[in-house]
């Protein structure tokens, strides 16, 4: 039984990865073709776009890891039933169940592997993209936190703590320099929106330096001199995929200790906490494409389906995500709830099967 288990954990295996690699590379070319449009701007040139290209292939890997297990296990298994293999095994005595086995153990492995990936490789990959072409685009230094990102420009040093939707800020703080070594004023706004071309500060704490003292100011509304336009700002920030789950469990609590919306951040977060779960899903989605009404059909056939299958996931996990954040619903609902209409349609599949 174990070199049973072995040849068709390694035939799903095998499967798998070339299902994620023929995506990975669509994904890369589509990426690259994009990319080109920047290359000209500042110092960026082909070259680093092929760098930043690969260096944001962990995080495609792990976007694209469900979808591979799905129609790399039906590939798989689909092929060993036109050969007749699965005829075979089942004709000896072996129940759906148990040629199922070897299956489950990938999918365990898969999500072992998707951890370690968003966990590990990814974030930090996928930060040093960001970093490199944001430098080389830009010309500017940025240095990037779980609470936010520090920038240079031309009058003084600039804090984002985070970038909200139709180019708002929140939580931007001003240092303007008097000079080389000195500061003239901080300037702190809990949000920042763009408005004919200005930024327009709102819930303003502005404190001026000079030798007389210090001078607090408030106000509710006051537009600032910025030098930089939203689109250059968005490229800054940490995006929300690019955190690992202990960072992004640190920033949404740094969110809602400063009263700022953490909705986003925290969809991202039990979104890539039930990576794992839909991976594994996905696998045992698999068998009933195989053993139920469609085993008698091409392989091609068989790939369509879960390839519509997969799609379709897909989408429900966008909506169920938007409507989370629309409608201020628990993130944790958004992320898990599609994994549960799919284990409920693996449920439905598979009493057809039996």
């Amino acid at each position: 039984m174990r070199i049973l288990d072995r040849y068709i954990a390694g035939r799903v295996g095998v499967s798998v990865v070339l299902v994620l690699a023929g995506l990975l590379i669509l994904f890369a070319f589509t990426s690259f073709l994009g990319e080109l449009k920047n290359v000209g701007k500042g110092h960026y040139t082909v070259g680093l776009a092929l760098v930043y290209v690969a260096l944001m292939s962990p995080r495609w890997i792990l976007e694209l890891f469900p979808v591979s297990a799905l129609l790399g296990s039906v590939m798989a298994l689909g092929l060993m039933a036109n050969a007749n293999e699965l005829a075979v095994l089942r004709s000896a005595g072996l129940s759906i169940g148990r040629i199922t086995w070897p299956v489950l153990k990938v999918g365990a492995l898969l999500m072992v592997l998707a951890l370690a990936l968003g966990e590990g490789m990814a974030p930090a990959a996928e930060r040093y993209a960001h970093d490199l072409r944001t430098q080389a685009i830009t010309g500017e230094p940025a240095l990037r936190t779980a609470h936010g990102v520090w920038t240079r420009y031309a009058g003084g040093y600039l804090h984002i703590g985070n970038v909200l939707a139709d180019d708002r800020l929140g939580d931007v703080t001003v240092y303007e320099r008097a000079g080389s070594d000195r500061l003239r004023s901080v300037v702190r706004a809990q949000r920042a929106r763009y408005v004919h071309g200005r930024w327009l500060f709102e819930g303003v704490r502005e404190v001026r330096y000079s030798k007389e003292g210090l001078d607090l100011r408030t106000a509710a509304r006051l537009f600032w001199p910025l030098p930089l336009k939203p689109g250059q700002l968005k490229r800054l920030v940490i995006p929300p995929k690019d955190l690992s789950v202990a960072g992004l469990y640190e920033y949404v609590h740094y969110l809602r200790s400063t009263g700022q919306d953490s909705g986003r951040y925290a969809l991202v977060l039990w979104q890539k906490l039930s990576l794992p779960v839909v991976t594994a899903v996905m696998v045992v989605l698999a068998v009933p494409f195989v053993f139920g009404s469609l085993r008698t059909v091409a392989i091609g056939q068989r790939m369509v389906a879960a390839a519509l299958v997969g799609i379709g996931f897909q989408l429900l996990q966008q909506t169920a995500g938007q409507a989370t954040l629309l409608y201020h619903l628990p993130p944790s609902l958004g992320a898990f709830l599609p994994a549960g209409l799919a284990l409920l349609l693996v449920a439905v599949l598979w009493r057809r099967v039996y």
